[in-house]
């Protein structure tokens, strides 16, 4: 084992080096310590740096980075992750609809499937429905 890993794009295995040269480094007893941090820290950051960017870049197409100031982190989990505990009533309330009206077969049906899995399941599991808060567009 060496100072590297392997990583999957596409189809393809890429080595990278944990440090320079780490691929003709071996793994010993005496820098194994240093080879799981090395490892650690770029499975948390740089071997994620791909999907963190594209995060970013999308997020900042919704919110400009300097909006975010204006929040604080409370604010900010319910922008991004939406409410724990749902109104069901205040959530139809403040629908707006698109193409549709309150009486349309389809927005009846989907606000009676609602209420029957909220009655089913009357706690809403941590981080569920996060796209679906007061201002849903249906």
């Amino acid at each position: 084992m060496f100072f590297s890993v392997d990583k999957e794009i596409l189809g393809e295995i890429k080595s990278h080096d944990l440090k320079p040269n780490g691929s003709n480094i071996l793994v010993t007893e005496e820098n194994k310590e240093e080879y799981i941090r090395l490892v650690a820290e770029w499975r948390l950051s740089r071997g994620v740096e791909e999907q963190t960017q594209a995060f970013f870049e999308g997020f900042n197409e919704i919110l400009p980075q300097q909006y975010l100031q204006y929040f604080d982190a409370k604010e900010l989990e319910v922008l991004l992750c939406g409410m724990q505990e749902i109104d069901l009533n205040d959530w139809q309330r403040h629908t707006i609809y698109r193409h549709y009206t309150r009486t349309s077969r389809q927005i009846v049906w989907f606000w009676q499937v609602r209420r029957l899995l909220f009655i089913l399941k009357p706690k809403v599991p941590e981080r569920s429905y996060s796209v679906t808060n007061n201002n849903s567009n249906y």
